[in-house]
């Protein structure tokens, strides 16, 4: 029987402090520095030969895994729930985004298509199921957390996502604070960030299919919907998130932030 986990782990805290120095600073690094600091790379690699696209799609989709990653440093996945440690919200993500595509390949889609349109379209729908489970939860780093920056030069500055990451503005070295807020809030925020992070020929690539588009669109901006590519998402990319969360959960208390303001 096949498992759910995506890959073996390793001890789920076995990355989280080594960024850490003694004043509680984190140090920002490149996306490709920091996959491989949480032994993410592997299963960056296993995304990029099983979604079996073709070079330029692949490149497309690499680029924007590892600005992802960049993006997102070190941050939880939460407070004090899943994934609450250093790096857990790129693990959540990668660990997501594995387990949408292998249940992928086990639906015929889109929905009510003829096999030749199935055909034609499908490497845009396993690019398009990657990147739901890639921003599902990327709105947290704007709503969940307050991130400040100190840059090489020794001034501190608030780090606002949607500028762009925190190496892009001068980061060095940042700490994660966290904020009140609902627990839907960074829902509606995951279509603007894609738009930010994605390289631009891959979101004209996908624009072909406006079906699709409008489907991930609605998922990523929190919308509810009858539309069935948005239903086929959903039901992909929740049901991964799900198994990503119990895993992680599995493995009970890990170290979280120290500025977080609850426990398990």
């Amino acid at each position: 029987r096949r498992s759910d986990s995506p890959v073996k782990h390793k001890a789920a805290n076995q990355y989280d402090l080594r960024s850490l120095n003694q004043s509680g600073w984190l140090i920002a690094k490149s996306g490709k520095a920091l996959a491989q600091h949480l032994g993410l790379t592997p299963k960056i690699g296993l995304i990029l030969s099983q979604s079996c696209l073709d070079q330029q799609t692949s490149d497309w989709l690499a680029q924007t895994l590892y600005r992802y990653v960049e993006f997102v440093q070190l941050l939880p996945a939460s407070e004090a729930h899943h994934h609450a440690n250093p790096g857990g919200l790129a693990r959540h993500t990668m660990e997501v985004a594995l387990l949408s595509l292998r249940r992928r390949r086990g639906q015929l889609l889109p929905k009510g298509a003829t096999q030749e349109e199935r055909t034609s379209e499908q490497h845009r729908w396993t690019v398009a199921i990657l990147l739901c489970a890639l921003f599902h939860d990327a709105g947290k780093v704007v709503t969940d957390v307050r991130v400040q920056g100190l840059t090489h030069d020794g001034r501190e500055i608030e780090w606002s996502p949607m500028g762009g990451s925190m190496k892009a503005i001068g980061i060095d070295r940042y700490r994660v604070f966290f904020k009140e807020h609902q627990y839907s809030d960074h829902k509606s925020l995951g279509a603007f960030l894609l738009s930010l992070l994605c390289p631009k020929e891959m979101l004209a690539w996908l624009g072909s299919n406006q079906g699709l588009m409008h489907g991930m669109n609605a998922y990523l901006s929190g919308e509810q919907s009858g539309d069935l590519n948005y239903q086929s998402i959903r039901d992909i990319v929740s049901k991964a998130d799900q198994s990503s969360v119990k895993l992680d959960l599995g493995y009970g208390a890990q170290p979280q932030f120290a500025s977080a303001r609850t426990r398990p």
